[in-house]
C-alpha cells in the first residue's frame, strides 16, 4: 500500500515500530544529508527534568501575544502525535502531517540506503515539525527537548537560546548515575546556543559551564521576575517586574513550582529582547491565556477531579505540596499509574498518610499489580481506570478531591476519558 492510500494513523503506527535509540549521530547526519538547517527558523530549546513543557508553553503564549507567529514543539504527546506541534496554539492538521511526511519519504529512504540508519518516531516528529514551521513562515519556534540532550535528536537544532529548567533524579538508568552526569547530558542544549539559561544549583551550573563544547555560549542564571500574591486551583495572582516597572498579572498555570517556570521563561526572553521585543502587556496576555494540558488541570468541578502529568519523585512532591496548600480542609485521593522505568524510591514516603489508589494500566511499559503494590504497599489496587470513577462516586464526595497522576500517558488518557465521558460508562475488564 502506498503512502497516498494509507491513513495518517497507519503511517504513525508504522513509525512507532522503530526502536528507541539514545544517540544523536543519525539525526546530525540526516541534517547534513538533507540540508535540514536551510529549513530552520529562529529557535529556543528547553530541557530539564521537570517543567520544560510548561516553560515552552509559557514562552509560546507570550511570543504569540506579542504578535509573533510562533511554532511550538512538545514531547511526549498525551494521546495523539499531532499534539506535539502547534502554531499559535493550533495543532497541526492530519492532512498536513501526512503531506509533509509524504514529501520527506524519498529523502529519508535515500538517507537510510546510504547510511543504514532508519529514523526513529521521535526524529520523524521533530523533522516534520521543523518543515511545517518553515513552510508556515513562523517568526520563532520553541522546542522542548526529548530525553537528556547529548544523545537527543534536538542536537540538530541551532537555538538562539538554550535552557535547563532543573535537574533531579529521573531516567538515571540512561542519563546517570549522578546528577552531575545528568547535567552534563542536558548541557548539550548549549553546544550551539548563543545564550544559555541555567535553573541549576551552583555546583551543577559550574559543571555545565566548564564543558568545552559550551565555550561560545553566554550564560545567565534564572532571574526573579514574578512572585506569588495568591493562588488557587484555577489561577495564580502574581507581581511582575519587567523593564524596571511592576505589574499585577494572572497566570492560568498554577502552583508554586510554576513560579520557577515563569521566571525561567522570562529569563529566556531577556537576552533576545533586542531581536524579539516583548512588552508587559504581552506578558500579561500570554500568562492569562497560557495553557498546558494535564498540569494541575481541572477535569470535573463537582465532584472535583484534577489531572497532573507528574511522573517522578520531584514532581510528585511539588504536586502534593501545592494541593495540601490549596485544599487544607479536604481529603485528597491520589490515583496513580506508573511506568516501570521510573525512579520509584521514596515515592511511598512522599505520599505517606495519603489515600492512594493504584491502576495497573494495560499498556507496554507500565507497572502492573505486583509492582505497584511493592512500591505502594498501603495503596488500594483497582482493576482499571473506569473502576476508579465508580469507586469515587460511591464515597462522600463533599470533602474529597480525586487526583490522577503518575504518568503523562496515563494523564492524557484520563483527560480523553473525561472529554468523551468514557469514565461514566460501566467498567469492562481490559
Amino acid at each position: 500500500m502506498t503512502t497516498e492510500n494509507k491513513s495518517l494513523n497507519q503511517i504513525l503506527k508504522s513509525l512507532k515500530t522503530s526502536k528507541i535509540r539514545y544517540k544523536a549521530e543519525p539525526i546530525l547526519s540526516f541534517s547534513e544529508f538533507s540540508s535540514l538547517e536551510a529549513k530552520f527558523t529562529p529557535q529556543i530549546l528547553v530541557t530539564g527534568t521537570n517543567g520544560k513543557g510548561s516553560v515552552c508553553s509559557i514562552l509560546a503564549s507570550i511570543l504569540q501575544a506579542q504578535g509573533y507567529k510562533t511554532g511550538l514543539f512538545l514531547t511526549p504527546h498525551l494521546v495523539h502525535p499531532r499534539e506535539r506541534m502547534l502554531i499559535n496554539g493550533q495543532e497541526i492538521r492530519d492532512y498536513r502531517m501526512k503531506q509533509i511526511f509524504s514529501g520527506l519519504q524519498k529523502t529519508v529512504l535515500e538517507f537510510t540506503n546510504s547510511t543504514g540508519w532508519e529514523l526513529t518516531f521521535f526524529e520523524w516528529m521533530l523533522i516534520i515539525a521543523i518543515h511545517w514551521f518553515y513552510e508556515e513562515k513562523c517568526d520563532i519556534c520553541v522546542f522542548e527537548a526529548g530525553l537528556g540532550g547529548l544523545r537527543d535528536a534536538s542536537r540538530c537544532l541551532n537555538p538562539l537560546v538554550g535552557a535547563i529548567t532543573n535537574v533531579s533524579a529521573d531516567h538515571l538508568h540512561i542519563l546517570g548515575p549522578t546528577l552531575n552526569d545528568v547535567a552534563r547530558e542536558k548541557a548539550a542544549v548549549f553546544f550551539r546556543s548563543d545564550y544559555g539559561i541555567l535553573g541549576l544549583p551552583l555546583e551543577l551550573s559550574e559543571t555545565v559551564q566548564s564543558m568545552p563544547q559550551s565555550k561560545n555560549c553566554r550564560f545567565f542564571t534564572v532571574g526573579s521576575f514574578v512572585k506569588i500574591k495568591s493562588m488557587d486551583i484555577s489561577e495564580m495572582s502574581l507581581s511582575l517586574d519587567w523593564k524596571n516597572k511592576s505589574y499585577d498579572v494572572v497566570s492560568r498555570l498554577t502552583g508554586s513550582h510554576q513560579v520557577d517556570n515563569l521566571n525561567c521563561a522570562l529569563s529566556i526572553l531577556s537576552p533576545i529582547e533586542k531581536r524579539f521585543p516583548i512588552d508587559s502587556e504581552s506578558i500579561q496576555a500570554g500568562l492569562k491565556n497560557v495553557y498546558h494540558k494535564c498540569r494541575m488541570e481541572i477535569l470535573n468541578q463537582d465532584p472535583l477531579v484534577i489531572v497532573d502529568g507528574c511522573h517522578n519523585a520531584e514532581g510528585l512532591k511539588f504536586l502534593k505540596m501545592n494541593l495540601n496548600s490549596m485544599f487544607k480542609d479536604r481529603d485528597i485521593v491520589y490515583c496513580l499509574a506508573m511506568k516501570n522505568s521510573k525512579f520509584h524510591e521514596n515515592l511511598q514516603d512522599i505520599l505517606s498518610g495519603c489515600e492512594i489508589w493504584l491502576v495497573p494500566h494495560r499498556e507496554k511499559g507500565f507497572m502492573q499489580s505486583k509492582e505497584l503494590k511493592a512500591c505502594f504497599p498501603e495503596g488500594h489496587l483497582l482493576r482499571g481506570r473506569r473502576e476508579v470513577w465508580q469507586k469515587f462516586i460511591g464515597l462522600n464526595m463533599d470533602n474529597k478531591v480525586l487526583v490522577y497522576c503518575g504518568s503523562l500517558r496515563f494523564a492524557g488518557l484520563i483527560r480523553n476519558d473525561f472529554q468523551k465521558k468514557i469514565h461514566t460508562k460501566s467498567y469492562k475488564k481490559g
